[in-house]
């Protein structure tokens, strides 16, 4: 297969063209970021520019657009793509790049269509540009043909790939019907299999000669790169499916994919760095992968905001970094210059807003964590449902026993379930898990044991505690303190409850184990923290032993299990967590958040057969 067969060709490639381009590479690393847009790219041709002779200065004009974008003067940067965006495909895609990026931050209907309308128009003129077959290449493939790219042609395939999976993207989140689902899939499809034809394309020595081979490769590393770690992080019985329809996937081989782009200087390495710092700093530890590169994050941050100082998005990361090394003031310093650096894209103000809500929670300051909750209800549609959830609780953490604040907590939970959305027609797992915790609010009669820490838990957020003793004996000290609530509350409702230390009288619910387990799961996280990984590990063990006692929150031991698979690996002990791991897929399904514990479960026993080699 010709995919195969290419899949270590771009680092080769990238390598050996790094050598003969060095000189015209220069240009794009050092930029000069505050630039007039360059002359004319296009030489006209009847009522249309042709981009032959002078894709050199097109590539130039959007670079310059690119430093526009990270210096936060996000309308220069859209004025000088729109102003050639009818006639060149490089202006084009930077335009429908930038309204790309503004519909996923917005969710708004209208900046959707905008966007999808903008890339259907770059696909277009893309397609002008691609190279035409002929029935003979078409037969038998792409063949020999591939031998005989224009340089326009060339970077006419992969941006065709690039805009197909923005427009698939965009197709997933317009709207919840099937038909949209399907087009998604088949835009993925004919973006993966456009990007593997460049691949293949990199083979050809004529190929790799070309003047400006080394942004044609750094995008194919770029797009193949995503495509692998993407792939590579979904359940095996998705990858399988994945693999029967055409799709490959090798994580490692993704990575360096990305930080080849990044490191061999293109015109998508500033951009390259944004996906790297996410894969380290949010994905990783979100799927509980064992690859997340603290020391590579702060180095390229280091390096990113001496060229672009105040560039809102390192600023942005800076923050999320200084959260690993549990300097919460630094990094609220730097996420409150990430929100107020710029006003263009306010909706990049509520990535910050989140971050800068759990900073607040690992200080425990629940009235500005709420305040936060409360911005984003006001200002952000992602998802109404959880922001409320979110400032609800941290209105319960600040007083529970204040009467009028616990009216307004209780309006709030009421309307939580009403909020829930739908995207490609099925609904958002924390949305669902959230609403279940609003109406058990309400069943236990305006009660939650430990709400905030029970996110944390679940988003892997509690682990940000590891670097700031301080702050996990505060946090350890209010989980003791709510055990201590939990036995007074059983011993005083002893008469009334059943066997299993419950009972299910609508607004006087008690589930002993469901809060026991809730508990001894968020006690094993902070002594993992405090690496007291024996008493952590007897915390996780405790609750795959009292699991039968839980009524309402069935995900707990599972979570617990793949808590405790994740700490086996840590101490190397694998034939342990295989076989837990193993044991936790096999034993409990149909419960809160399963695909977010599959993924978890996932990372660890991948994980184990990379170190041992073995299934």
């Amino acid at each position: 297969m010709a995919a195969t067969a290419a899949t270590g060709v771009v680092p080769a490639a990238a390598a050996h063209i790094a050598v003969e381009n060095d000189s015209s590479a220069d240009e794009y690393e050092d930029a000069v970021p505050n630039v007039m847009p360059s002359t004319s790219i296009a030489t006209k041709c009847g009522s249309s520019y042709k981009l032959s002779g002078h894709l050199a200065e097109a590539l130039m004009d959007v670079n310059n657009s690119i430093n526009f974008f990270f210096n936060n003067q996000f309308k220069e940067a859209k004025k000088l793509c729109r102003s050639k965006s009818s006639t060149s495909m490089y202006h084009s895609l930077g335009e429908s790049t930038l309204l790309f990026l503004e519909a996923v931050m917005t969710f708004e209907q209208d900046d959707i269509l905008s966007a999808i309308t903008s890339i259907k128009t770059s696909v277009q003129l893309c397609e002008s540009y691609r190279k035409k077959h002929n029935l003979m290449g078409k037969v038998l493939g792409v063949g020999r043909e591939m031998e005989h790219y224009t340089d326009e042609e060339l970077h006419a395939e992969v941006i065709f790939a690039e805009l197909n999976l923005f427009h698939a993207f965009l197709t997933f989140i317009q709207d919840e019907n099937l038909v949209n689902f399907l087009k998604g899939a088949l835009k993925i499809r004919q973006g993966y299999r456009a990007y593997k034809d460049c691949q293949t394309l990199l083979t050809y020595e004529s190929i790799k000669k070309k003047e400006h081979i080394h942004h044609f490769i750094g995008a194919v590393n770029l797009g193949c790169g995503c495509f692998n770690v993407g792939m590579s992080l979904l359940p095996p019985r998705v990858v399988s499916l994945l693999k029967w329809i055409g799709f490959e996937s090798d994580k490692n081989l993704g990575l360096k994919q990305i930080m080849d782009c990044y490191t061999i200087s293109n015109l998508r390495s500033s951009l390259s760095s944004l996906i790297i710092l996410s894969y380290h700093l949010f994905i990783s530890p979100f799927v509980g992968s064992f690859d997340c590169d603290i020391d590579l994050a702060k180095t390229i941050i280091d390096r990113m905001l001496v060229k672009f100082p105040n560039g809102v998005y390192f600023h942005f990361f800076a923050g999320r970094l200084q959260e690993f090394f549990g300097n919460y003031d630094k990094a609220i310093e730097h996420l409150n210059k990430a929100a107020t650096l710029q006003n263009e894209w306010r909706q990049f103000s509520h990535f910050c807003y989140w971050e800068l809500m759990w900073c607040c929670s690992y200080q425990l300051d629940w009235k500005a964590a709420a305040q936060y909750a409360n911005l984003l209800i006001e200002e952000s549609n992602w998802s109404k449902c959880l922001y409320t959830y979110l400032y609800a609780i941290f209105l319960y953490e600040m007083d529970p026993t204040d009467e009028e604040n616990m009216k307004h907590i209780t309006q709030l939970m009421i309307s939580v379930p009403g909020l829930k959305q739908r995207i490609a027609g099925k609904s958002i797992p924390t949305e669902k898990f959230v609403s279940r915790k609003s109406r058990k609010f309400l069943e236990q009669g305006n009660h939650l044991v430990a709400p905030v820490h029970e996110l944390l838990s679940v988003w892997k957020q509690v682990f940000m505690l590891k670097k700031n003793p301080e702050m996990q004996t505060l946090h350890m000290q209010k989980i003791n303190e709510e055990f201590v609530e939990l036995e007074k509350k059983k011993n005083s409702l002893s008469k009334t409850l059943n066997n299993n230390y419950s009972t299910s009288e609508y607004g006087k619910c008690f589930f002993y184990y469901d809060d026991y387990c809730l508990l001894q799961n968020l006690k094993g996280n902070l002594l993992e923290c405090e690496g007291k990984n024996s008493m952590a590990e007897l915390c996780y063990t405790d609750i795959k032993e009292k699991y039968k006692g839980i009524i309402k929150d069935h995900y707990l031991a599972p979570s617990a299990m793949a808590d405790l698979c994740s700490l086996l690996v840590k101490q190397e002990r694998y034939e342990e967590a295989k076989n837990l791991a193993k044991f936790a897929k096999k034993t409990y399904s149909h419960y809160s958040m399963e695909s977010r514990v599959h993924f978890r479960l996932h990372a660890v026993l991948t994980t184990i057969k990379e170190r041992t080699g073995k299934d």
